[in-house]
């Protein structure tokens, strides 16, 4: 899951960081962005990669 969020992060915005968190109930998955237009393209694209799972929580900042 690291691999693709990942890459997909990173063919938008190369410089962004990524933090991936797991609890009992969900993952997390934060994305700090300099660059405010990538940050929709961003969560667009991590939420259609896990709009079919439970428990998946995106931030994009």
């Amino acid at each position: 899951m690291l691999d693709k969020v990942r890459e997909i992060v990173r063919k938008i915005d190369p410089n962004a960081e990524i933090q991936i968190s797991r609890n009992k109930k969900f993952t997390k998955i934060r994305v700090k962005s300099n660059r405010y237009c990538d940050r929709a393209k961003i969560w667009i694209s991590l939420y259609e990669l896990f709009k079919d799972h439970e428990g998946i929580i995106i931030e994009v900042e």
